[in-house]
């Protein structure tokens, strides 16, 4: 069940849109913590495009947030998807207030059409944070889980 659509709409504003915040739900999730009420959806982003996974979903302050497992290859993760790729950016490192490695983030942008053909592909204001652990520190990511904040913004994707 979806935790965020039975919520009443005074405890998903308690949610904090920060980083840490961020990283610290992903780590009570792994950690089987009771999440009661917040805004993070359960689906694997990497199986459609966005405006079909955000569908009628209420986003919080204009950003849709999805737990999601990355799926590791040779190369990377997958991020490819049904309709298009998500193309990646430069990875940055978040600290707790301790100054200690609390996880990562990693921008990317939503491109539609087919990832192996170069034309017919189409930049789009589609935009997505990852945001994962730091492996040093997790005992039973198993699955490689992430919190993914996706939105739509009016400029225009990188290289459009």
């Amino acid at each position: 069940m979806d935790p965020v659509e039975n919520a009443p709409p005074h405890e998903m504003n308690q949610f904090q849109h920060d980083d840490v915040d961020v990283l610290q739900k992903l780590r009570s999730h792994i950690n089987n913590e009771e999440l009661n009420y917040y805004p993070v959806h359960q689906h694997n982003v990497y199986t459609t495009t966005p405006e079909i996974l955000v569908g009628n979903r209420v986003p919080v302050e204009g950003k849709h947030y999805f737990l999601t497992e990355r799926t590791p290859t040779r190369r990377g993760y997958v991020r490819k998807v049904d309709g298009g790729h998500w193309t990646g950016g430069k990875v940055d490192t978040i600290r707790n207030n301790a100054g200690n490695i609390a996880g990562y983030k990693q921008k990317f942008y939503f491109y539609a059409g087919d990832y192996d053909v170069t034309t017919g592909v189409r930049h789009t204001n589609w935009q997505m944070f990852e945001y994962y652990l730091d492996p040093n520190t997790v005992v039973n990511n198993d699955h490689n889980y992430a919190i993914c904040m996706i939105y739509h913004t009016v400029q225009p994707a990188r290289g459009a």
